[in-house]
C-alpha cells in the first residue's frame, strides 16, 4: 500500500522512518502534537508505536473501502 505525505502546514517535516517500507507515523504525526492531544497525561513511549499500527490499519481500511465503492479518493466516509 502506498500513503501519500500530507502537505499540510501544520506538519513540520520529520526524517523519514521506513516500517516494513511503509511510511510510519512519524512522517503524518509530530510526537509533541500527540503530547499536546493527551493534555495532562504522559505518553510512554510505546504508545507510538501502538498509535502508528492502529493508524496504519485505519488507513488500510479506508482505502479497501473506498476501492470496493469505486473510488480512488479516500474520503472521511471511509474512516
Amino acid at each position: 500500500m502506498h500513503i501519500s505525505r500530507l502537505n499540510a502546514h501544520t506538519y513540520k517535516k520529520e526524517p523519514r522512518q521506513y516500517l516494513l517500507g511503509e511510511l510510519t507515523m512519524v512522517d503524518v504525526l509530530k510526537k509533541s502534537g500527540v503530547r499536546d492531544a493527551a493534555e495532562g497525561v504522559n505518553v510512554g513511549s510505546d504508545f507510538y508505536e501502538a498509535l502508528d499500527e492502529a493508524v496504519q490499519e485505519m488507513i488500510e481500511r479506508a482505502v479497501e473501502r473506498a476501492e470496493a465503492n469505486g473510488r480512488r479518493t479516500v474520503k472521511s466516509r471511509d474512516v
